[in-house]
């Protein structure tokens, strides 16, 4: 999709943090409410819920619609395509799996399981994304040899995400997926931080990637902390928000956006 207008960002990004107001408390009141053995009402959790698919939404809405102000072509291409993958992992862990279990139906746990393939090939568009212009750290032959390595850890990553879910599947078990995917997680956090090594990004977009992919760390650390303490729960999506604004918005090139709004008025 290529945007001919540069696109007013203000309203989903506000709206975002409209939504964390709600479910955000909404969480901490659903892990209270259940300690005091209160029963929580099922609307309260399918809207606390949708509240949270919706800010997804709502950042691949900010990533889908940046245009003109991106970095690049390539950069906006990998962007978009870990927010497709980002929304379709949400659908099943934020959306489908909370409802069909506030609703007393009992769902089984591949819907979690396949969200966290659909996150495995969100973190391999954000590792491929940042690795952009690792090979300025080289010199001579050495440089090729570092472009080439990156591109086969990407095609090794994409090539082992049907693997895992097919061994997942087989042994009718999450946990090669929960290992291999904390490997991805690992690495993309250390991709994210090097950026400011390999220089690709803008100063402001360097620490959007960097702080985004922190937060998403540490959301998806008190995921699986949530399976050992239910006080995980409440910490997950105050993480995870600033995630999707963050890594939403380091797709756009703030000083090309400034330019060109400068060149229409």
């Amino acid at each position: 999709m290529k945007g001919n207008k540069l696109s007013n960002r203000a309203l989903p990004v506000s709206l975002i943090a409209v939504l964390a107001f709600l479910y955000v408390p909404g969480d901490w009141a659903v892990y209270i409410l259940s300690k005091m053995g209160v029963p929580v009402p099922a609307w309260s959790r399918i809207a606390i819920a949708g509240a949270k698919y919706l800010s997804s939404c709502l950042a691949f809405a900010v990533v889908w619609t940046t245009g003109e102000d991106r970095i690049d072509d390539r950069d906006i291409r990998l962007l978009r395509m870990a927010f497709a993958f980002l929304i379709a992992a949400d659908f099943f862990m934020v959306a489908l799996f909370p409802v069909l279990s506030a609703l007393g139906r009992n769902p089984p746990e591949w819907i979690n399981t396949a969200g966290m393939v659909f996150f495995m090939a969100v973190q391999t568009c954000l590792i491929a994304r940042h690795l952009r212009n690792s090979r300025s750290l080289f010199a001579g032959t050495r440089r090729a040899a570092v472009k080439n390595a990156a591109v086969e850890l990407i095609i090794l990553l994409a090539a082992a995400i049907p693997v895992t879910a097919a061994v997942s599947a087989a042994g009718k078990t999450a946990l090669p997926v929960l290992a291999v995917y904390g490997v991805y997680l690992l690495l993309s956090l250390y991709t994210a931080w090097g950026v400011f090594r390999r220089g690709f990004y803008p100063p402001l977009n360097q620490w959007l990637i960097a702080l985004g992919m922190t937060f998403f760390f540490l959301c998806d650390l008190n995921v699986g902390l949530s399976g050992l303490n239910d006080f995980a729960t409440t910490l997950v999506w105050l993480f995870y928000t600033p995630a999707l604004m963050m890594l939403s918005l380091s797709g756009v090139d703030f000083g090309k956006r400034k330019a060109l709004r400068s060149a229409r008025t």
